[in-house]
């Protein structure tokens, strides 16, 4: 598109939902910052708010995508605080997941060891849902109820309540001016990109499968953020609308619109394809998306590109349930790394192995200089000898 098109797409998506916000608002976010940073003895280390442009990035895998374009608003600027909350919300979750045993999936590998733990696959069903515009449709209201549930399992200080608050207040930048949001009160907001956005949307998470798991067994459902998958076994045509109807009331009554496709045999989740007919998992990628990994000569360490062709045989082994299901899915892959500059690359299938646990000493100071082929001069050895 022209530059012209992309500034108003951009100019469009920031007006939707953001208004310019008053001069002083800036000072009075740094200031409560402050204290909260002094609070925790390090407002000499922690920085103010950043003033970092707003930006878009394009949905081309939606549908209609070339007629009616599509679009994430990102707003980077984020609080430094939110690495303190970061911190908080992760203890909660964690606190919560071992208590509850929701499944609240961190990857690929957790979905897979789900769906191999569903019994006579033949004669269930999946359900799946996606939360429309799920970062801006967490709202104050939401957030203090997912707190309040957290309660329940785990001790959450007022200190605590006050820093997840503040990292909540939120200000967009466009044209060198500050925007917040219209419809919030005291610029919340949960931005993509933020430091504990993530953790964030698991808490939100964990109290939407509190309420789904009164409607349905907490083992037979799950989450990975706003995409969820839930099975139902044994039932008819008519049971399953019927709970399609009370998730979308559950969901509804919480805050939110979820689109939502029952009696599935076959899901595509995350990057993977799992089907109850034939109680198989292969990779899935969308249709538009084209592999394409670094080039042989990109500059990166070498060790790094050695053990590119290895990482995506490991990961292609993992998504694939078997030989017969990797042989079929690998041809890609390979005309892409072959592509990339790995001639002579042959994948072949290896039986997945549980990961080795790692005791790691975690009081160490990493140095990791920033790598670069024309760079002669041996950092890491100069810096040891300082």
């Amino acid at each position: 598109m022209t530059p012209q098109e992309h500034d108003k797409i951009l100019h469009d998506n920031i007006t939707k939902s953001f208004q310019k916000a008053p001069e002083k608002l800036i000072h009075s976010i740094n200031l409560e910052a402050k204290n909260i940073a002094a609070s925790y003895k390090v407002d000499k280390r922690a920085e103010h708010l950043a003033q970092v442009p707003a930006f878009i990035t394009l949905k081309d895998h939606k549908d209609h995508f070339i007629a009616k374009p599509t679009c994430r608003l990102i707003n980077p600027c984020k609080t430094a605080l939110g690495a303190i909350s970061k911190s908080i919300l992760d203890q909660i979750n964690n606190n919560i997941r071992t208590i509850t045993e929701f499944y609240q999936w961190k990857n690929t590998d957790n979905v897979i060891k789900w769906f191999n733990c569903i019994d006579n696959k033949d004669k269930c069903s999946f359900i799946q849902l996606d939360i429309k515009e799920f970062y801006p449709s967490i709202t104050t209201e939401i957030l203090s109820k997912s707190i309040d549930f957290a309660k329940g399992f785990t001790e959450i200080s007022d200190k605590d309540i006050r820093t997840i608050q503040h990292c909540r207040k939120s200000l967009l930048f466009y044209n060198e001016e500050a925007w917040k949001k219209k419809v919030s009160q005291n610029c919340f907001d949960v931005t993509m990109g933020s430091l504990d956005g993530a953790e964030i949307c698991e808490l939100v998470g964990l109290f939407i499968l509190n309420r789904l798991s009164i409607l349905i067994n907490k083992n037979d459902v799950g989450l990975y953020r706003d995409d969820g998958l839930l099975v139902l076994r044994n039932t008819n045509g008519r049971f399953i609308d019927k709970k399609r109807k009370e998730i979308i009331k559950c969901f509804k009554d919480i805050g939110f619109q979820i689109d939502i496709e029952t009696n599935l045999k076959v899901a595509n989740f995350l990057d993977i394809t799992l089907d109850l007919n034939t109680n198989t998992y292969r990779p899935f990628k969308k249709q538009n998306n084209t592999l394409l990994y670094i080039n042989t000569s990109s500059n990166h360490p070498k060790e790094i590109i050695k053990q590119l062709p290895l990482s995506v045989n490991d990961r292609l082994s993992n998504n694939s349930s078997n030989q017969e299901v990797f042989d079929c899915s690998k041809e890609e892959y390979e005309v892409a790394l072959k592509r990339s500059g790995f001639k002579n690359t042959t994948l072949s299938f290896k039986k997945p192995t549980p990961p080795k646990r790692k005791n790691r000493n975690r009081n160490i100071i990493w140095f990791n200089p920033p790598f670069n082929k024309d760079v002669s001069t041996n950092v890491g050895k100069k810096f040891l000898s300082l």
